[in-house]
């Protein structure tokens, strides 16, 4: 009995969170938090870590109650759109948090409030993308950047583009150029082929993230725009998958983007 008291200790003192994220971009922070043992499910289309082993608890934007309680979870993080699954969660007394993962701040926030329900270090974390920023080279002249997502191949459904109030715009900023969407904080305001023109900016860098997508005649597609970014041949197309997610690997972004628009101007 004496060896079997001695060996419960160390579960008693040190108890393991089982931890679920409710979408990818968590999913990654808990990950580079170096708390991957403790997560018990992720949701689909989680690409990060690669090779990430985990039960599915179903889609990041519809998480299957069913699944998540059936792991037992001690804590359950979720974005703050997510507020059905949390009310839901928090009624069954089920330990929720919400991080809101928007601008390089509402990040940088998230990943302190995670590290500290998760008894982890953020400073690293921190540390990478303080210096991407501070390593962003500020252009001397500001130019209007464009930065489209998902994009058709064609202008006849609209263009999605990053708006305000969204690290993508945060980016544009620190590298001292001007977002060419100022009316309001619309995250991923739709523009039309005629608003495109109107709005005349000087580079244009298209996200795509379709790997079966024809990246030459994407460019070549935008490349027809009568505006300053076509005549100037300042059109780019970024596919790396780390750049479609408000996560803790935010740094690369910051970086890639930045040396993007530089190359353009």
């Amino acid at each position: 009995m004496r060896y079997i008291l001695i060996l419960l200790i160390p579960l008693l003192v040190f108890p393991r969170e089982r931890i679920i994220a409710l979408t990818p971009a968590i999913v990654e922070i808990v990950a580079d938090l170096n708390k991957t043992d403790e997560l018990v499910a992720i949701p689909e289309h989680t690409v990060y870590p690669k090779n990430l082993k985990k039960p599915s608890i179903g889609s990041g934007v519809y998480p299957n109650l069913e699944k998540i309680l059936s792991y037992s979870p001690t804590l359950v993080i979720a974005q703050d759109y997510q507020r059905d699954i949390q009310n839901k969660l928090k009624q069954l007394n089920i330990k929720t948090i919400s991080v809101k993962l928007k601008t390089i701040n509402d990040i940088k926030n998230s990943i302190k409030k995670i590290a500290k329900n998760l008894d982890a270090d953020s400073k690293p974390l921190l540390k990478k993308i303080n210096d991407a920023i501070a390593q962003c080279q500020k252009s001397k002249t500001k130019h209007k950047i464009m930065i489209v997502y998902t994009p058709n191949e064609s202008f006849d459904k609209g263009v999605f583009i990053a708006g305000k109030d969204i690290f993508y715009d945060d980016i544009i900023t620190i590298s001292g150029n001007e977002n060419i969407w100022q009316n309001s904080f619309i995250s991923q305001p739709v523009l039309t082929y005629e608003h495109i023109l109107k709005y005349n900016p000087d580079i244009i860098i298209i996200l795509n993230s379709n790997k079966n997508t024809n990246k030459q005649k994407l460019i070549k597609l935008y490349k027809t725009l009568p505006v300053n970014a076509s005549k100037n041949n300042k059109v780019f197309i970024l596919d790396d998958e780390f750049i479609f997610y408000p996560s803790s690997r935010v740094y690369k972004t910051v970086d890639i983007i930045c040396k993007t628009i530089n190359d353009g101007v």
